[in-house]
Formats: C-alpha cells, sequence, structure tokens
C-alpha cells in the first residue's frame, strides 16, 4: 500500500512539475513575442500581467519603474488591482538600492526565515508595504529601471526557487519591451 501511495504521489509531482515547466516556457515564449510585437506600455503590460496570472496562479501583479530623472522614485506603471491608486514615492529606496546591489529576485516569505539585520528588515517591511511576496528587479546595461512584484498565490505556496529562476529568465524580454515602449514614446 505504502509503494502504491508512494508512487501516485510521485507520479502527481511529476506532472504538476511538468506542467509548471510547460506554463513557465510558454510564458516565456508568449512574452518574448508579445515584446517583439507591442510598442505600448499600456497594452503590453495587462497582456504580460495576464499570462502570469493564469502560468502562476496569482491575483496581484504589479510592474513599478523608477524615474530617469529621479532613481529613488518609484511609480506604479501597471496594476492588476482595479481602481488601486497608482503609487509615486521615495519610501522603497532601500529596496532599490538592494537590487541595484543585488539583481536578483527575492522571495518575501525566504527572508524572513533567516536571521535579519537592520538592512533585511527594512527591506522585508518595503515589501511588505508593496503587498510583494516576490519581487524581481528590471536591469537594463544602465542599471535598475523598476520592480515587478507578484502578490500571494492563489494557493497560498510559497514561490519556489524554480519560480524564481524562471522569473529571472522572463526579465530579459521584460525589461526589453519596456526600453523598447520608453524609446517609442520619445
Amino acid at each position: 500500500v505504502y509503494q502504491t501511495v508512494n508512487r501516485t504521489v510521485e507520479y502527481f509531482i511529476e506532472v504538476t512539475v511538468l506542467r509548471q515547466r510547460y506554463d513557465v516556457d510558454k510564458l516565456y515564449r508568449r512574452l518574448a513575442q508579445q515584446a517583439g510585437e507591442s510598442t505600448h506600455l499600456d497594452t503590453l503590460l495587462p497582456g504580460i500581467a495576464n499570462d502570469i496570472r493564469e502560468t502562476v496562479r496569482v491575483k496581484t501583479i504589479r510592474v513599478l519603474l523608477t524615474d530617469p530623472d529621479d532613481p529613488a522614485l518609484l511609480k506604479t506603471e501597471f496594476t492588476s488591482v482595479p481602481n488601486e491608486r497608482a503609487i509615486r514615492t521615495r519610501e522603497h529606496k532601500v529596496l532599490l538600492d538592494f537590487f541595484t546591489a543585488h539583481p536578483k529576485p527575492i522571495i518575501l516569505e525566504k527572508i524572513l526565515h533567516r536571521r535579519l539585520d537592520e538592512r533585511m528588515v527594512r527591506i522585508a517591511r518595503s515589501l511588505a508595504d508593496l503587498e510583494a511576496y516576490f519581487c524581481m528587479p528590471l536591469h537594463t546595461n544602465k542599471g535598475l529601471i523598476g520592480i515587478l512584484t507578484l502578490g500571494q498565490k492563489q494557493t497560498h505556496d510559497v514561490y519556489s526557487e524554480e519560480e524564481l529562476l524562471a522569473f529571472r529568465a522572463l526579465s530579459g524580454p521584460l525589461v526589453t519591451a519596456i526600453t523598447n515602449a520608453w524609446l517609442y514614446r520619445e
């Protein structure tokens, strides 16, 4: 009986992981395609958010960009939350400074389970203020241009290291799309 249950659980996990990989691959292809096709952030970002929402099963998705003239100023470029007021703030400078020095995504729940120094406590507070369970920096060759934040998953699962790696790969096409849209605006 134990072996049958064990095999069933292993099969379920294998199918779930394979499905996630397929969905992430599909998301990557769609993001790359959208990045090449659209030059308007107001049409591009909702499509990308919808793909992320379907793949990761998360409701809250935000793209917050820095002001080119004031890199400490963070402002909402996109939010999936209906009628949410756009932010325009310098309150998350500690998070932006961290991502400038460490250009890799962070998972709020993972940092909360470590011994935190004062800076990491401020970073965790900043993530909590943004309701960001997952936060990915958006970098160009010129530096940090913003962050992508994802809220809590509908399943309440913690974001995995595999998802973290997948989103690192997705950041390239997303940054390209944002940069292209900025160039088109000019």
